[in-house]
């Protein structure tokens, strides 16, 4: 027994001198820097933490940093006092300038702790990667309104985006989103039934702002929130184009995101239809008004309106989301680069009932996460409904596809032959010219064919098909 007691002592002390043997008396570690991760053109400032790794005080140690392996710089740090595990933050003493576009590496590393050489080098350094670009793309905010025509108090919420949000923030993209009436749409209810406590409420880029809250807010904090969040930065450029055929009723949409920086993301593309000017009769349409008998400033043109209001014009009401609530999967994989190009593209015949000259598009890009309080709006555009002009055809049809759409340089043309008989693609310009012309194999089957269209003066294009079956059209935009 005593002999096993020995043994045991002797291994404790083996035990505890290999862990004092481990443990320097001077090292410093680098344990965190604060850099943007994206940036425009500006100046930024460093900070960051340091730790003592090391069983002796820390009196003194120097900050170095270098950017993309230029010029060495340093921080030395004296009258310090920092004790073992204890950490310490600094700052840069001069402003970081990022005026050239690409990646920035920035080496930031801790030496010499109390004047002497660091005896662990593997936790010295840190590397941040900031991509840089001369001027984010234009950033847009989407508020979405929930409300119904049953809702009494809901009509300040358009008065008061009017009146108060719009106003500060030129930049948002209003949209009203209808629930239990006659503008209620089936692909809006997962967004409800995740969201909505109350009506009016509204969701800011369906952003999460407050500690304990949820992503709606009354409108009265809408000016507040948007106050709260940063409503500049994108990482991607979007655009919207489409051509409606007034004669058929079929309606071709693009949204086009194009991304600026490289990115590992779940982002999804979305597209809504919304209607201005909607009006009706019955409990379906007219709107309750709370604030009939008596209102003050913003309200004042509510009061004595009626309750209901009969005839009141519903504005900016979602009459389609064609991603539904949460976007379209598969839309944007899951790494992009910067210079990618992604199109979500829908052609279909708009619905009857919609008065297409109060009718214009919202084209967004959203992030999906499984945490669905992580699901915000990274940005949005609008776009006016254009008519199909510039050539005699309206004729829309599933075998017939032009890609990529916007075009830069060459641009595919993917057509279904049914039977023999000669076939022509031609591209004619927005004005009704034909600028370009080509046989097409005529064999049956798909095929596909490549045009050139690199000289070709950005614009608005068609381009034609034509067989002894059928003339088939679709809109290519040069950029």
């Amino acid at each position: 027994m005593k002999k096993l007691y020995a043994v045991l002592l002797l291994l404790s002390i083996f035990t505890g001198s290999s862990v004092a043997q481990t443990t320097p008396a001077h090292d410093a570690a680098m344990y965190k820097i604060t850099l943007p991760a994206f940036s425009e053109f500006k100046s930024v400032i460093m900070t960051g933490i340091f730790r003592n790794s090391g069983t002796d005080t820390l009196y003194s140690v120097t900050i170095n940093w270098r950017i993309n392996d230029g010029q060495l710089q340093q921080l030395v740090k004296t009258d310090l006092s920092v004790s073992r595990n204890q950490t310490w933050p600094f700052t840069a003493p001069k402003e970081m300038v990022l005026n050239t576009e690409g990646s920035v590496v920035v080496k930031v590393w801790v030496s010499m702790p109390n004047g002497v050489q660091d005896e662990k080098a593997s936790n010295d350094t840190l590397t941040h990667t900031i991509q840089v670009i001369e001027k984010y793309p234009v950033r847009h905010m989407l508020i979405e309104e929930v409300t119904g025509t049953w809702c009494g108090y809901c009509p300040r919420a358009p008065i008061i985006y009017r009146t108060n949000v719009q106003p500060a923030f030129p930049n948002t993209i209003f949209a009203a989103i209808h629930n239990g009436d006659g503008m209620t749409i089936t692909e809006s209810r997962d967004l409800q039934n995740t969201y909505v406590t109350g009506v009016p409420t509204g969701f800011v880029d369906r952003k999460k702002t407050l500690t304990g809250a949820g992503i709606d807010f009354a409108p009265e904090d809408w000016l507040g929130v948007l106050n709260n969040v940063d409503n500049r930065f994108t990482p991607v450029d979007l655009k919207v184009y489409n051509y409606y055929d007034p004669t058929t009723g079929f309606w071709k949409i693009d949204v086009v995101s194009d991304f600026v920086f490289d990115l590992t993301c779940s982002y999804r593309m979305n597209c809504y239809i919304i209607e201005d000017s909607l009006s009706g009769t019955g409990s379906n349409w007219d709107q309750r008004n709370f604030f009939n008998g008596g209102a003050s400033e913003p309200y004042m043109s509510l009061q004595g309106a009626g309750d209901p209001i009969p005839g009141y014009k519903h504005h900016h009401v979602v009459r389609k989301m064609l991603g539904g609530s949460w976007g379209q999967a598969g839309t944007i994989p899951a790494t992009v680069k910067r210079g990618d190009r992604y199109v979500f593209s829908q052609t279909f015949k708009a619905d009857s009932k919609w008065k297409m000259a109060n009718v214009h598009i919202v084209g967004i890009v959203q992030q999906w996460d499984t945490d669905k309080l992580k699901r915000p709006i990274i940005n949005c555009v609008e776009g006016e409904v254009e008519l199909l002009t510039g050539t005699n055809s309206t004729t829309f049809h599933p075998g017939f596809r032009v890609f990529p759409n916007p075009v830069s340089d060459l641009v595919w043309v993917e057509y279904t032959a049914t039977e023999n008989s000669n076939s022509q693609i031609q591209i004619i310009n927005s004005l009704g010219q034909e600028i370009h012309s080509q046989a097409a194999n005529h064999q049956p089957g798909t095929h596909t064919l490549s045009i050139s269209m690199e000289d070709f003066t950005p614009g608005i294009y068609f381009i034609k098909l034509t067989n002894a079956k059928q003339v088939l059209v679709e809109r290519v935009i040069k950029d």
